[in-house]
């Protein structure tokens, strides 16, 4: 396998896959050129790195960005399961038969939701400007609550 991330998304591409950065706080919310083209989408909201509560206005800044560069990605989000666990607190809905073929199609076309109890996020259109108000004010709001917690 190939250590350029750019190749990497490419093999996905070329293999029928759906190429999503993930975590993208750990790139500094950043995607080298060359890798854009390659990608499906960026994951807006992860429930182990950005909170399960809201999501992450950076990374939505990342993935309009991109989209203003004329890359049609879509925003990914999910519950990072590394383990089974009973929580689920961000949840993928697909609209599509429950078939593999099928998933993939929707997902690589945007038609699914990132959601919990207090958002719901289409892969294929942006948040607008009231949505991105409150995501940005229940972030804020969010990381002070955190570091207040964490003393």
């Amino acid at each position: 396998m190939q250590d350029d991330p750019a190749e990497v998304a490419r093999w996905i591409q070329a293999e029928g896959g759906i190429a999503v950065v993930a975590h993208p706080v750990r790139y500094d919310y950043r995607i080298p050129e060359a890798m854009a083209p390659y990608l499906n989408g960026i994951e807006i909201w992860n429930a182990s790195y950005d909170g399960r509560v809201v999501p992450n206005d950076r990374s939505f800044r990342l993935l309009q960005r991109l989209r203003k560069d004329g890359h049609p990605l879509h925003g990914f989000g999910g519950q990072d399961l590394h383990r089974l666990t009973p929580n689920a607190y961000v949840v993928v809905s697909v609209d599509a038969d429950i078939e593999a073929t099928a998933i993939r199609n929707a997902l690589k076309a945007g038609r699914f939701t990132v959601s919990n109890r207090y958002f719901e996020l289409k892969g294929d259109a942006p948040p607008g400007p009231i949505k991105m108000a409150q995501i940005r004010w229940m972030r804020r709001a969010y990381e002070t609550a955190k570091r207040l917690r964490n003393g």
